[in-house]
């Protein structure tokens, strides 16, 4: 993910809650998030803000979004072998 493709993410989570004090649009979080987020596809870590908001009334962590990440993903490779077994059987 790119820094700009953070910065969207950012937004969305302070729109997404919009009564918490948090600041993650300001130039130190967003270089310090995409640190930490950097090697997670953009619309993955979309997916995991909003299914967090679906769920939780205070914003994501980082390792809140890293493990939503990673059970998608697990969910997508899962999904592709069911479906190959399905297809050669």
């Amino acid at each position: 993910m790119t820094i700009n493709e953070y910065a969207v993410l950012a937004h969305l989570i302070e729109c997404l809650y919009a009564g918490y004090e948090g600041d993650y649009t300001n130039e130190f979080s967003v270089r310090a998030w995409h640190d930490a987020l950097e090697d997670i596809d953009f619309y993955d870590a979309k997916k995991a803000i909003k299914a967090h908001a679906r769920t939780f009334s205070e914003p994501p962590s980082i390792a809140e979004i890293r493990k939503f990440v990673k059970v998608y993903r697990l969910y997508k490779i899962w999904a592709a072998g069911r479906k190959y077994g399905e297809e050669h059987s």
